[in-house]
């Protein structure tokens, strides 16, 4: 309207329940967002895979710019780290670590499905929950609360981490972290984790897959798979070495200095 260029950046598809109002609430904010992105001069989004499979994002592939997401963490403190462990009287157990939304394409109903699988093959193995578990606008973690309940005393929740350093000792404590999404453009829970020192098992989707395949820092494993993805964390579980990498060897992908230059880039052409 103002006859200004405007740059968009695409955070993912919106992919809402499979329910009538959800998906009626998807198609309006759907079509509300192609406009937006008809008007826009540019689009960024997080990475060229998930663009290259987005049905969404198709259509404005000239306009698409694919650029890492910035994201900052304080390094893990290990005493804390250590101290948290024995609180939790965790001491003497392998830790696989997720966190976020509880809302169906998180996937932590295959999640859930999993654990007795890994327990079968590290029965000291315990699962650590960050983040919270009733979300008023979706009702998914009702639907597997027997399952919670079921696999109760290998779970342990820590509500919401709100702390910046609080989430770094977080991801250090884990040995892994799990992210079993069904859908996902680009979570920085993954980089947040590798930051930490700590590998990532994700389930190959478009976008999320991004991480792992770009740093090598963890493994790949089936999407709405419970066996596979109880085989790709016990792989790493009993074999962790083999997947960590350095916080500097991570930075030298993901960096935020780089993010601001090619952003910077990218203003500077529409100036032009």
């Amino acid at each position: 309207w103002h006859g200004k260029k405007s740059v968009l950046t695409h955070h993912g598809d919106l992919v809402m329940p499979n329910n009538f109002k959800d998906q009626w609430i998807e198609r309006i904010m759907t079509a509300l967002m192609r406009q937006g992105e008809r008007e826009a001069a540019r689009i960024t989004v997080h990475s060229c895979d998930y663009a290259d499979h987005s049905k969404f994002l198709v259509p404005f592939r000239d306009k698409l710019e694919c650029i890492y997401p910035p994201v900052e963490i304080p390094e893990p403190q290990a005493d804390a780290v250590a101290q948290w462990r024995a609180d939790l009287g965790l001491t003497q157990n392998k830790l696989v670590g997720f966190a976020g939304r509880f809302v169906e394409e998180k996937g932590f109903d295959y999640l859930l499905q999993a654990i007795p699988l890994v327990r079968a093959k590290i029965p000291n193995v315990k699962f650590v929950y960050a983040g919270e578990i009733n979300v008023v606008y979706e009702h998914f973690f009702d639907r597997w609360k027997h399952l919670v309940e079921q696999e109760r005393d290998s779970i342990v929740t820590l509500g919401l981490l709100l702390d910046p350093q609080r989430l770094a000792n977080f991801y250090a404590m884990n040995d892994v972290f799990a992210l079993p999404s069904r859908t996902d453009c680009f979570p920085s829970v993954q980089i947040e984790a590798l930051l930490s020192g700590t590998p990532v098992v994700a389930t190959n989707i478009p976008g999320a897959r991004e991480v792992v395949r770009v740093t090598g820092m963890g493994k790949l494993v089936t999407p709405r798979d419970p066996q596979a993805l109880a085989e790709g964390l016990v792989a790493v579980l009993t074999n962790r070495s083999a997947y960590v990498k350095t916080r500097a060897q991570i930075r030298e992908i993901f960096n935020t200095e780089k993010t601001l230059d090619e952003y910077e880039t990218l203003f500077e052409t529409l100036i032009r």
